[in-house]
């Protein structure tokens, strides 16, 4: 948790013990934090990671049980948007593409956040092929490519790894793979 999160979780708790008898919602307030990442408001990590493990039990049990896929995306050139404009510009490009994620996915798709890098995501997304989510993932792009944010991203299907971790991992090789592809093409 950075500094920005913690002092965002701070004030959320300071406006709750200002109300007499809210230890309830202290506790909420407490249990959605620990939950839930304070930039976007996605799950973390570990949430996407057990519901991936569900979907793969799902798809073991049930032989007949539709493929899902893992989509790992990176924002590209976060590192130029911070130098160039500070961290806050950062900041606001992670948010933009979050909301844009969020906006072009189902609400039955799941979005978290990456702990290790924090402009990167992991998208579950149940009952989608490849090509589905390919062709999902595309259209995201071109929404706000027009605004300067763009990202990259690896697809991994369920039937082409053993375990939750493997997909993310090959999704994360794929989608490092198709960013340097994109750098070396605009050379």
């Amino acid at each position: 948790m950075n500094d920005e999160e913690k002092k965002a979780l701070l004030a959320r708790v300071s406006r709750v013990l200002e109300i007499p008898g809210k230890a309830e919602d202290i506790k909420f307030a407490c249990n959605h934090a620990v939950a839930r990442d304070l930039m976007t408001g996605f799950p973390r990590p570990e949430t996407l990671m057990l519901a991936i493990e569900d979907e793969i039990r799902r798809a073991i049990r049930y032989k007949h049980h539709p493929t899902f896929t893992v989509v790992y995306v990176d924002a590209d050139d976060l590192k130029e948007v911070n130098d160039a404009h500070g961290h806050g510009a950062g900041d606001q490009l992670i948010k933009s593409l979050a909301l844009r994620l969020q906006n072009g996915v189902r609400s039955t798709d799941l979005i978290s956040r990456s702990y290790e890098f924090g402009d990167e995501f992991m998208i579950l997304m149940p009952e989608t092929s490849y090509h589905r989510a390919r062709r999902a993932m595309r259209r995201i792009q071109g929404l706000g490519e027009d605004q300067g944010l763009r990202f990259s991203f690896g697809i991994m299907e369920h039937k082409e790894a053993v375990d939750g971790a493997s997909m993310v991992k090959l999704a994360d090789q794929r989608m490092r793979r198709q960013k340097k592809r994109r750098k070396r093409a605009e050379g």
